[in-house]
């Protein structure tokens, strides 16, 4: 099919007659969107109210499916009219076509106008893309509030001048960084950080935002922050997050810290009792800790660390507990038996004729591990 040629924009008066024309006006209406500037010149020179007509138009097909090409033909004009017009369809629409184009009318608006119109959609809408669009829209605007300026850094995907972070805006920042979209707040953050100023509100921070702050404090100078992992695993109450101190705890070499994590192997939480044993890097004699454990898990990981050390004054600890119903036990005890080598020979032999089974192929497993396969030939025949 042949596709139709334009018609020219030769006269406001032409212009209007053929939108007047129902054949010809969807063509004339391309027109004027192939050429807004001239469209919008005629109008003026000549006192022909294009847009008037095409604003009739839009009324008039309001319900129709050619009401999409008459709004976009308006939305191209800066007139008080279409600028009620492209408000109205901003807020309303959930065309992603059409918002963009409201959204260009309302480009033409001042800043002090855009933050006036625009800001509130920020806050009230939940519609992602038409926050999203509203944050581009306000993106550089020097009259916005810290709060909005916020909230534009963590929706805009334009560049924009990250807000002070200080003691003054510090509680805007947490509560963007916890708010509807915290993954942008806390890219812009990051952006210049300065944790100082929000640490002092670690009590107002939800879960996630506190991990996410362990984690990036760990990853700066994480000597700097000795105050906030030592407050963390002496008064948090959440198990993850002290875990996740504890975790990063390894890095830091202050004597307070260092107490703080041995005073957690007495808390009532088995996750914590482990990953404060794993944390400890000083001298210390686990099998005390172990005489009075109760939990498989935590057991496993003291035998796991006296194990690491290689020492073999813990042997008589890996003795006994081979003993334990609890296979994970068991094999906890089979690996520190092989990180001691030939030290741990002797014991392994007299383990192999232990009554129980267990006990037997566990020390079994060890000793061919250790290359005693001789021996366990020779006995495994007697």
């Amino acid at each position: 099919m042949k596709r139709q040629e334009l018609p020219p924009l030769q006269s406001a008066q032409q212009v209007i007659e053929e939108l007047k024309n129902e054949e010809r006006c969807s063509l004339m209406l391309a027109s004027i969107r192939n050429n807004p500037e001239k469209a919008f010149k005629l109008s003026n020179v000549e006192n022909g109210d294009i847009i008037g007509e095409v604003l009739n138009l839009l009324e008039m097909k309001e319900n129709s499916p050619d009401r999409r090409e008459c709004l976009f033909t308006a939305l191209l004009f800066n007139d008080v009219r279409t600028e009620e017009i492209a408000k109205k369809e901003f807020i309303t629409t959930f065309d992603q076509s059409s918002l963009v184009m409201a959204a260009k009318r309302l480009s033409f608006m001042s800043d002090a106008e855009k933050a006036k119109f625009i800001v509130p959609i920020l806050f009230a809408d939940s519609n992602v893309n038409r926050t999203r669009v509203a944050a581009n829209l306000l993106a550089g605007n020097p009259l916005l509030s810290p709060k909005a300026a916020i909230r534009v850094c963590s929706i805009s995907d334009r560049k924009n001048k990250i807000p002070e972070i200080n003691t003054e805006t510090a509680h805007i920042w947490i509560e963007e960084m916890q708010g509807p979209y915290p993954e942008g707040a806390r890219k812009s953050f990051l952006k210049k950080p300065k944790f100082m100023a929000v640490l002092h509100f670690w009590d107002k921070m939800e879960k996630s935002l506190k991990l996410f702050f362990i984690r990036q404090c760990a990853k700066s100078d994480i000597g700097r922050y000795n105050f906030l992992f030592l407050n963390v695993l002496k008064y948090e109450k959440d198990e993850e997050i002290v875990c996740a101190a504890l975790g990063y705890s390894v890095k830091l070499s202050n004597d307070n810290i260092k107490e703080a994590v041995r005073q957690l192997f007495n808390s009532k939480s088995e996750r914590i009792r482990s990953e404060a044993i794993c944390a400890f890097s000083d001298k210390y004699d686990w099998s005390k800790l172990i005489e009075n454990e109760t939990s498989t898990d935590v057991q496993c990981t003291l035998i796991k660390k006296m194990g690491e050390l290689s020492d073999e004054r813990y042997l008589p600890v890996f003795k006994r507990m081979i003993t334990d119903t609890n296979w994970q036990v068991r094999s906890a005890c089979a690996e520190a038996f092989a990180k001691l080598g030939e030290r741990s020979t002797d014991t392994l032999k007299e383990l192999f004729f232990n009554e129980n089974e267990n006990v037997r192929a566990a020390a079994a497993k060890v000793l061919f591990e250790l290359n005693e396969t001789d021996w366990l030939e020779e006995n495994v025949k007697s």
